[in-house]
């Protein structure tokens, strides 16, 4: 077998090369072959900032302040993840049905949470995932309802 190690830097895009096979000894060449190489290449994009909030209330919606995208130009699709343990915690849990470039929590929050997004790319039906940024939101212990403030830092 034949393997091309492409460099980890290599930018995105549609490299192609001509193989060819060649007699050692004769150096006469038996046949050339065209390869098409494409490399994936994926920003998943940045993601709001972190926020504090009271148990009374919900966080802010997330934003995207960078949407993501891939180069060449491939199928991108988004998932929110969380995390109870911290940023750099590697298990994150899909969150159901977060799958925009934004994402609003529904419902109020338990504990300080960890949120990212997923970028899942796909091209030639072979599939490229990335993570945005990491925010915290902290869970402040409590009840807002009597300030006159949101309730969000």
């Amino acid at each position: 077998p034949i393997t091309i190690a492409v460099p980890a830097n290599t930018p995105g895009g549609v490299y192609t090369a001509t193989l060819t096979l060649r007699n050692s000894e004769s150096e006469c060449v038996s046949e050339e072959y065209v390869i098409t190489v494409t490399v994936l290449e994926i920003n998943a994009g940045l993601i709001g900032s972190n926020q504090s909030v009271c148990v009374t209330k919900l966080p802010d919606p997330f934003t995207s302040v960078q949407d993501a995208s891939a180069v060449p130009n491939a199928a991108l699709e988004y998932q929110w993840q969380q995390s109870t343990e911290g940023c750099d915690y590697e298990e994150f849990t899909d969150i159901e049905n977060a799958d925009a470039a934004t994402y609003t929590v529904p419902e109020k929050l338990q504990q300080t949470t960890y949120y990212r997004r997923k970028v899942t790319a796909t091209l030639n039906n072979v599939n490229c995932e990335a993570f945005s940024n990491c925010i915290q939101v902290k869970l402040l212990p409590v009840d807002c309802g009597q300030f006159p403030w949101s309730g969000n830092e």
